[in-house]
């Protein structure tokens, strides 16, 4: 089973004054968990964690704004500002307030990883897809991961149980270039072109844009 912790552990995080201050990396892309009460910025030195409210620690008195690092690579550490070439995060996701992110590398666009976010110097992944194709756009709920890739297909993983793919659909018409899913085409409509997934726990729905014409 892929579901974690009910709560990330607000022991794992940091006052965001008290983070250490490094050069700041580069951000990819930035998306809410499902609670929208934090934020996952994919960065070139993983994936940072931040509350959007301030909360209450066992270890403070008064509420903070927290974040959590998740270095990917997990190692070596960046240490210095010349060491996030090639390192990091294009897209990651966390699920609920769960210890789940699922996250594509930077170096291997066409791989997507499922990590425990509790430990952040992981070197394992719970798991690792592989796709034919660039990865394009992910999301996911307590039952679905869902994956869009640069051949205009949708692959759609239950994560009830284990990691298994439920189904394959092709999103584009056949008269259809795959240019469609590149560069500025897809930029211009992203986050919420061609799919959508709802976070409701006890159902899931997808819907999504059709193949056919008219």
């Amino acid at each position: 089973n892929h579901t974690f912790s009910p709560h990330f552990e607000n022991s794992k995080f940091k006052n965001l004054h008290h983070a250490k201050k490094k050069r700041r990396p580069h951000i990819h892309s930035i998306s809410f968990n499902h609670t929208k009460d934090c934020i996952v910025l994919s960065t070139s030195y993983g994936c940072r964690v931040r509350t959007l409210l301030p909360t209450l620690t066992s270890s403070a008195s008064t509420c903070e704004v927290l974040v959590h690092d998740v270095f990917f690579p997990p190692s070596p550490k960046p240490s210095s500002p010349n060491t996030t070439a090639g390192n990091g995060t294009l897209l990651s996701r966390m699920l609920h307030r769960t210890s789940l992110l699922t996250i594509v590398p930077t170096s291997t666009p066409r791989t997507l990883h499922l990590l425990d976010a509790r430990n952040n110097h992981s070197t394992t992944p719970l798991k690792t897809l592989h796709f034919t194709h660039a990865i394009r756009r992910i999301e996911n709920n307590k039952s679905v991961l869902v994956v869009v890739t640069a051949d205009g297909t949708l692959h759609v993983f239950g994560l009830t149980e284990s990691l298994h793919l439920l189904k394959s659909i092709s999103l584009l018409h056949p008269s259809e270039s795959i240019r469609k899913m590149n560069g500025e085409d897809y930029a211009t409509t992203f986050p919420g072109c061609f799919f959508d997934l709802s976070a409701v726990e006890d159902e899931s729905f997808l819907v999504c844009r059709s193949n056919k014409e008219g």
